[in-house]
């Protein structure tokens, strides 16, 4: 069974009022693409290719800023608060135009009311894909097939990702004993170099790897960092969420601690690999009023 659709890459600007529209001169100063993604990614690099022929029509610098986090939903407020003269642009996906406003109820943007769309840049086409032994055919049949509405449970996503982790491995074995790829003419000689630093895009932030090998390709160290501050956006909303239902009042009810685990378990990348560890989490939450008080405290040693 097979899905195609469109993942279209805006470039939309803060709303343009009508004198800056009739300026004759414009644009008289360099011009400013937001992204709301690491630099090296997709947008990164569909935003290099543009840029070189935008300059080349208009006559100024074309400078890329980055404002990376919560999905792209940084960038989106950045170009929301800018001066509407059309000096700042955002390149954006269809996550930061439509899944996000679809998946929270509360943003700080608003996709029909803070942004004018200039132009579509970039089509992409997606597929979905099943296994030929679901008893599925069209997208309709395939969701009452998964029980008829999604599944709104965070931690859920981490089951996924251990099944897609089970794949990869079962894939990486037969990989391993594949006589194509172990032939000689696939290997290269001279000095190994024993240490190597990756940087990865991730759905939740950027991933840096630092690996340490051996003489025979061994991994002896490896060095996972992911930078918390791309995810905060997302926890604290998480975190109110959980306060609205767990707060009574002057008291903080006991729940409240392997809730709000949850929330960053599910939303921080770094915290979600130790899920095996749920429950054992150390935490201390503390409420305050508005005069800064202390009046309640639940902690987990």
């Amino acid at each position: 069974m097979r899905f195609s659709a469109f993942v279209r890459l805006t470039i939309a600007a803060a709303a343009l009022a009508a004198s800056s529209l009739a300026t004759a001169a414009f644009p008289d100063k360099p011009i400013r693409i937001v992204i709301g993604f690491p630099a090296g990614g997709p947008l990164d690099q569909h935003a290099r290719l543009l840029t070189d022929k935008l300059q080349a029509v208009l006559g100024q610098p074309i400078l890329v800023d980055y404002k990376s986090g919560a999905g792209g939903t940084v960038g989106a407020q950045e170009v929301m608060k800018a001066a509407p003269d059309g000096y700042t642009l955002m390149l954006a996906n269809t996550g930061v135009m439509v899944i996000n406003p679809a998946l929270y109820s509360k943003l700080p943007y608003s996709t029909l009311k803070d942004f004018t769309p200039v132009a579509r840049t970039a089509m992409q086409p997606l597929a979905l894909l099943v296994n030929p032994k679901v008893p599925a055919s069209t997208l309709k049949e395939f969701i009452d097939y998964a029980g008829g509405s999604p599944l709104h449970a965070p931690l859920a996503y981490h089951w996924t990702r251990m099944i897609e982790m089970l794949h990869a491995a079962e894939t990486i074995k037969d990989l391993l004993h594949d006589d194509d790829l172990s032939g000689s003419e696939l290997t290269t000689s001279g000095a190994r170099n024993r240490e190597g630093v990756g940087v990865i895009e991730a759905p939740r932030g950027t991933l840096i790897h630092h690996y340490k090998v051996d003489e025979e390709g061994l991994m002896l160290d490896a060095n996972l960092i992911i930078a918390t501050g791309h995810n905060n956006l997302a926890m604290n909303r998480g975190v109110f969420q959980v306060a609205k239902h767990y707060v009574d009042g002057r008291k903080l009810n006991e729940g409240m601690l392997n809730r709000v685990e949850a929330v960053i378990r599910a939303f921080d990348p770094c915290l979600s690999c130790s899920t095996h560890a749920l429950g054992k989490m150390k935490l201390s939450i503390q409420l305050y009023d508005c005069d800064g008080t202390k009046l309640d405290e639940v902690r987990r040693e």
